[in-house]
């Protein structure tokens, strides 16, 4: 018997790869930075993690002041998915839509969003729209 259903869809398996790499990325470094819970801090810490795990990545900051748009410390990572961090704040609607502009700009089809707050983390999946 031939289990055809295992190799239709690799590209699926691969991207799922990706994103528990960065999840899983995101975590430890929300572990190491509990105590400062600051945007900078947790970056840093995201940035060690990702050179750890040989996660490809570039800091969007950099990106954005050649296009002279305003980021925060936010990462592409292996050249087609966003990350982007936001620190104490519940997103809303008006949020997402400008998220899903900005990985437009990017060139990426979807994006995590990690939220950082006192409670931990939320990660939530974005799809270009």
């Amino acid at each position: 018997m031939v289990h055809t259903s295992k190799h239709q869809n690799k590209a699926a398996d691969i991207w799922e790869a990706k994103t528990f790499l960065i999840i899983r990325a995101a975590q430890r470094a929300f572990y190491r930075t509990a105590q400062h819970n600051n945007n900078s801090s947790y970056a840093k810490a995201l940035m060690k993690e990702f050179e750890l795990k040989n996660v490809k990545f570039q800091n969007l900051r950099a990106v954005a002041a050649v296009s002279g748009k305003e980021v925060t410390e936010d990462f592409l990572c292996f050249d087609d998915l966003a990350v982007f961090i936001r620190l104490d704040r519940k997103i809303n609607l008006t949020d997402e839509v400008k998220l899903r502009n900005y990985l437009k700009h990017c060139k990426a089809s979807t994006g995590l969003l990690i939220t950082l707050d006192k409670e931990g983390l939320d990660i939530r999946r974005i799809m270009q729209a």
